[in-house]
């Protein structure tokens, strides 16, 4: 569990039961903010949160409400939320700058990992307010769905605290998703996702954000593999970073934040769907069509999410797709 600072505002997720850190960023006239998960270990519904004056530590609780859905297994509860004294890889700040997105952390960063652009991922998409409840998400055409953005590369500071990844083309949007995966210099690996809202952007100014004398490169960078490139659980790997895989869906015990369903142990497991009895194995057809027909079958606690998948038909290839499974395949069988 990270450290809850003093003075800081944190958010209360009900839906998927979770409790977000809020980043301010004031750097602009407007004030604009990014939301980054503190931790999902809730196993009741979470609605309201007080801190306790005598010990400072944040107690949260909450109850099932009827008519709104959850993931809780529970209906009622009362969690404490405090800090260990562990080492955090929680963000402390999330800015994203003209010429891309300026990451800070409290720990040393791994620098081979910091520098390598294809450890970060970032989509955008818009929002139409309407009478209806929710809306889907809009790319910047106006078509269903979220425009993905390239970073172009990756710079780690003189103190290897924060990372300033470079991305081509930012523009002000409704919102900003970006994912990371790294390490810390200890060696502790840790991935996670930050949502912003981007209405203005500041200029980024290398040397007074600890980076030196850098210019940043914006040149366009090719993410995607060749479509005739043989398959492999490590081109799955890559692909899962580069396609933003990484904000959705966690791969290992230590990343519980995700919107989407776990990919540590599917391979081979029994999986069941909202709206009834419907139940399959997840095998290598059922990955396959769940890539490329996303919203055919939804996994049972995640039909009510804010954020849905975008199909990747006609974006991946088939030695990609390929990839993909071989590499969900390799993270283990909990049949």
């Amino acid at each position: 569990m990270a450290p809850i600072y003093y003075d800081g505002l944190v958010y209360i997720g009900f839906n998927n039961p979770e409790l977000f850190r809020i980043l301010l960023n004031t750097r602009s006239a407007r004030m604009q903010a990014s939301v980054v998960s503190v931790t999902r270990a809730f196993d009741f519904p979470p609605l309201n949160g007080s801190v306790n004056p005598v010990d400072g530590q944040l107690y949260i609780a909450g109850f099932q409400i009827l008519g709104w859905g959850t993931t809780a297994t529970r209906l009622a509860g009362i969690g404490r939320v405090r800090y260990t004294g562990a080492p955090s890889t929680i963000p402390r700040d999330v800015v994203p700058m003209d010429h891309g997105v300026l990451l800070r952390f409290d720990v040393a960063l791994d620098p081979a990992k910091a520098v390598d652009p294809d450890n970060y991922s970032l989509a955008t998409w818009h929002y139409k307010r309407t009478y209806q409840y929710g809306s889907p998400q809009f790319k910047a055409d106006g078509t269903t769905g979220m425009d993905r953005l390239v970073p172009t590369s990756a710079y780690l500071s003189k103190d290897g605290r924060s990372v300033f990844v470079g991305v081509a083309g930012m523009t002000p949007v409704m919102q900003l998703r970006i994912g990371w995966s790294l390490a810390t210099k200890a060696g502790q690996k840790f991935q996670d996702t930050a949502y912003t809202t981007p209405y203005t952007l500041p200029p980024f100014n290398p040397g007074s954000e600890g980076f030196g004398d850098v210019k940043v490169n914006l040149s366009p960078r090719r993410v995607t593999a060749k479509a005739d490139a043989p398959s492999s659980a490590a081109e799955g790997q890559r692909l899962y970073r580069a396609y933003g895989c990484i904000a959705c869906h966690a791969v290992d015990d230590t990343s519980l934040t995700k919107l989407g369903p776990t990919w540590k142990g599917l391979y081979g497991r029994q999986r069941a769907f909202s709206g009834g009895a419907v139940r399959t194995i997840a095998d290598d057809a059922y990955i396959r069509q769940s890539i490329l027909e996303p919203g055919a079958k939804i996994v049972e606690g995640y039909e009510r999410g804010e954020v849905s998948m975008p199909s990747y038909a006609g974006v991946l290839s088939d030695s990609q797709i390929e990839s993909l499974i071989l590499f969900i395949r390799n993270l283990g069988d909990n049949r």
